[in-house]
């Protein structure tokens, strides 16, 4: 369902999706978009934190076009996103305001969509406006299809729709899809506290049922081997069980820091094995996640955090002795 509207210099869309609204918002909140390809081709920041108030990101979207914007608002707790599209010497061409409502006892979402102009809107404005909203809402469709796992998803890579037995990858174009089956940790450091140690270990934290640790080495396995290692530790299977799965180490792009639930990046390194664990096989990982001279210029948010993504993908089966 979707409503549209020109109101002088506004153009207003609305819509209802199938989904719970915190699914929802965390599509929207990273501000990278990269569950819509066939929307955006990318979002790179100019100024600041991409996702944070004041900051200044070009987007480009599938079809060559792009846009500069301004993100002036981004209130967690009303569900709103607000900011405006810069033209030349940073003048503002239009705002746009995305909105999201939880429609009462149901799993559905309100979603409204405003672009206001500072005078008469062109005609060819106003179409664009209507093509960009139509799609962006097609998009969104298909990004929460591909998070309720009990349900058939649409490929966000080829629109390929997908039964929920096709768990991570598209039955069609063999692509990864990093919204399903797969469940994410991210875990943070100061790096400038921690890159001379020889082994860091994070507090336990819980994934897929299970108690797991990361252990970091920012020298290396070896004294000055100069790359940063990283290992998966389970801590708490039973003899005679065997945790068959995928597992993800990521190294996060400062710019995609607000991708908690892993969703694909053009700037942050993934490292994927599909090694079991079990009580005596308990550590798995990579002896090189990233180089150390890429660290500080690549990988560190401005207070200097450096952090890292673990996922765990589970097989179907679950063996006990």
């Amino acid at each position: 369902m979707s409503k549209e509207g020109k109101e002088g210099n506004r153009v207003r869309e609305s819509c209802v999706l199938n989904g719970a609204i915190t699914e929802l918002w965390n599509l929207i909140r990273p501000f990278t978009f990269h569950s819509m390809p066939s929307v955006f081709q990318s979002v790179q920041i100019v100024e600041g934190s991409l996702g944070e108030a004041n900051s200044v990101c070009t987007i480009t979207y599938a079809n060559g076009d792009s846009e500069r914007v301004r993100i002036t608002s981004m209130n967690e707790a009303n569900h709103t996103v607000r900011y405006e599209v810069l033209g030349t010497e940073s003048r503002v061409i239009c705002r746009r305001s995305l909105l999201l409502l939880p429609v009462s006892e149901k799993r559905q979402v309100f979603v409204e969509f405003i672009s206001q102009y500072p005078g008469v809107i062109p005609l060819k404005d106003f179409i664009d406006e209507q093509l960009k909203k139509r799609t962006f809402f097609k998009a969104l469709r298909v990004a929460l299809s591909a998070s309720d796992e009990s349900a058939p998803w649409d490929c966000p890579n080829c629109n390929t729709q997908n039964p929920p037995s096709f768990n991570i990858s598209c039955g069609m174009c063999k692509k990864r899809n990093f919204n399903r089956g797969i469940k994410w940790h991210a875990v943070q450091y100061h790096w400038a506290t921690i890159k001379g140690e020889q082994r860091v270990e994070s507090a336990p934290f819980e994934l897929v049922g299970h108690q797991w640790r990361l252990l970091l080495f920012p020298r290396g396995l070896e004294p000055d081997q100069g790359s940063v290692g990283a290992f998966l530790n389970a801590l708490d299977l039973p003899d005679g069980m065997e945790l068959p799965c995928e597992f993800f180490i990521r190294v996060v792009h400062p710019q995609e820091i607000h991708a908690v639930k892993g969703l694909g990046g053009e700037h942050s390194q993934t490292h994927v094995a599909e090694w079991g664990f079990t009580r005596r096989e308990f550590d798995r990982g990579f002896g090189r996640v990233v180089e150390q001279h890429q660290v500080e210029p690549h990988f560190l948010t401005k207070d200097g955090m450096f952090t890292i993504q673990v996922g765990i993908a589970p097989k179907k089966r679950q063996v006990h002795g």
